[in-house]
């Protein structure tokens, strides 16, 4: 074997090896570390509410903590290593979802296995959309554990492209990659801080875990959604911090950063409180209780028709686009236009993709599941996202 194919080899195992050893080690933190126990709406085959372990932050601080110490004593695992490795260990996270996906696939149809999905599907069908509603393997509850990796693996690349410009540019980091990183890193621990909520979303007791969220969380969820941080590692050369210099793309940088931040932030509003406000009925056992200043209006003490949910019926999904279009700003912004400027709005345009198929199938699921009621709240709250304009 030629030097050159077995340094190949031993960067992809070395990779493999890295991807393997995160997954594992988030599975055991998740199984083994203490956390608040919730009821979720989700059920289980006898009917009966979910009930969660809540330990996201705990697994994140304690995993970022073992991973620092392994690159302090493993040889050639620096901090940066995930961004100069991410083609393989890309191509490794890709191969280890289409693993699960198939087993999930496999051993959902086993008897006594809970699905969303009550008619006929395909085979291809079942396997993209999955099979079971909430498996539980070995006491973690395999949903919970695909979000909190997406989270983990997402919050790594992101310090691990810090890291890198870091090194590559004499010691220091550019604005807008702070900005843009610091809007991810929010976002991501904006999940964990919120945790409970995640429990009454739609994902949790309305789709099953298949192709479409096992390879999602495992590889498009932390390698994707970090796509607006290429634009900055690319750059080639050494860049002033705050104001540019020449061979810099990006030529008015606190203004970006301003609109950035504002746009994200505006989003993040949108989202988490209109999230929280839905939580906040969904488990509260006087529907009429007030969410802060907001009263809490429904509809036949059913569907909840005020504040964030008298704007839209999906004003959290309008605020997610922002948060997305926000981060975007930072390096989309470059000049001159080149492809590497396209790549932090692809990020975008996936959520409006996304959410929009979500709203239609969830407006036909409530259709089915509240029949008139949803009619009086379509007519109450027209707009499906965008106030005013879808």
């Amino acid at each position: 074997m030629s030097p050159s194919v077995a340094v190949g080899c031993s960067s992809w195992i070395s990779s493999a090896c890295c991807v393997a050893g995160i997954y594992s080690l988030s599975w055991m933190l998740n199984l083994v570390l203490p956390g608040r126990r919730r009821k979720g709406l989700a059920k289980d085959c006898d009917g009966e509410p979910l009930v969660y372990t809540v330990n996201g932050p705990q697994c994140v601080l304690v995993g970022f903590a073992l991973l620092f110490v392994v690159t302090c004593i493993v040889p050639g695992m620096t901090l940066d290593y995930p961004v100069k490795h991410a083609a393989e260990m890309a191509a490794v996270a890709c191969a280890v979802g289409l693993v699960l996906s198939i087993i999930l696939f496999a051993i959902g149809k086993w008897p006594g296995h809970v699905s969303a999905h009550t008619g006929k599907m395909s085979a291809v069908a079942r396997f993209f959309f999955g099979t079971e509603l909430n498996p539980r393997w070995m006491g973690v509850d395999i949903k919970m554990w695909l979000y909190l990796i997406g989270v983990f693996m997402l919050m790594v690349n992101v310090l691990s492209g810090v890291a890198f410009y870091y090194n590559q540019h004499g010691g220091h980091v550019h604005t807008l990659l702070l900005v843009y990183a610091g809007e991810l890193l929010w976002f991501c621990c904006d999940y964990l801080v919120f945790e409970d909520v995640q429990l009454s979303t739609y994902d949790l007791f309305a789709e099953n875990v298949g192709f479409k969220l096992a390879w999602g969380c495992l590889f498009f969820y932390p390698f994707f959604y970090c796509i607006g941080m290429w634009p900055f590692l690319s750059l080639p050369e050494p860049d002033d911090l705050h104001t540019g210099t020449v061979g810099d793309p990006f030529q008015n940088i606190p203004f970006q950063a301003f609109l950035s931040v504002f746009v994200f932030l505006c989003g993040w509003f949108l989202s988490r409180g209109a999230n929280l406000q839905k939580y906040n009925f969904k488990m509260s056992t006087i529907r009429r209780r007030k969410f802060y200043f907001i009263q809490q209006e429904s509809i036949a003490g059913k569907i909840l028709a005020s504040g964030f949910w008298g704007v839209s019926r999906h004003v959290n999904y309008l605020g997610e686009i922002l948060m997305a279009v926000g981060m975007a700003l930072c390096g989309g912004l470059a000049t001159p236009f080149t492809y590497l400027t396209v790549l932090p709005w692809l990020y975008p345009l996936y959520y409006v993709v996304l959410l929009v198929m979500r709203e239609r199938d969830d407006d036909r699921r409530c259709a089915e599941k509240y029949g008139s009621l949803w009619a009086v709240y379509r007519k109450r709250v027209p707009y499906r996202i965008v106030p005013y304009i879808y």
